[in-house]
């Protein structure tokens, strides 16, 4: 393993869409909104729910700080 994966161990975590809005400090309803938008963080949808990784999460919240 590379450096990076050791001092990033959860970064391929999946979150589920509680667990986004939780970390990121929003509400659901917007973040479907960023989403319908086409500017939310990356996700798969998985048998139905819509799931995003944590560095996907991460790479968004920096997107925002930065805009």
């Amino acid at each position: 393993m590379n450096r990076h994966t050791n001092e990033c161990s959860h970064c391929n975590e999946w979150l589920t869409v509680d667990q986004v809005c939780e970390q990121a400090h929003i509400g659901r309803t917007y973040l479907y909104e960023r989403w319908a938008a086409g500017d939310g963080p990356r996700f798969s949808q998985v048998g139905g729910k819509r799931l995003v990784r944590a560095d996907w999460l991460g790479d968004w919240l920096l997107m925002a700080e930065v805009a």
